[in-house]
């Protein structure tokens, strides 16, 4: 994203690391690239009153039984 990337771009271009690539569940790699993105996004564009930019932290959702 820093390097101006779209979504679409990132999750095509990102790979798995090596020493993941044994790993389960790998079909929720693009899933979780782009959640990242989207709070990346949301937190690049948080800004604050004196006018800089700065990262907010983002809880996620918790599903309710």
């Amino acid at each position: 994203m820093t390097e101006g990337q779209s979504l679409e771009q990132a999750i095509a271009e990102i790979r798995i690391p090596a020493k993941y690539a044994g790993y389960r569940f790998q079909n929720f790699f693009s899933a979780n690239v782009q959640k990242m993105y989207a709070e990346l996004k949301a937190a690049q564009l948080a800004v604050s009153p004196r006018g800089k930019r700065e990262i907010k932290r983002v809880e996620p959702e918790v599903p309710q039984p």
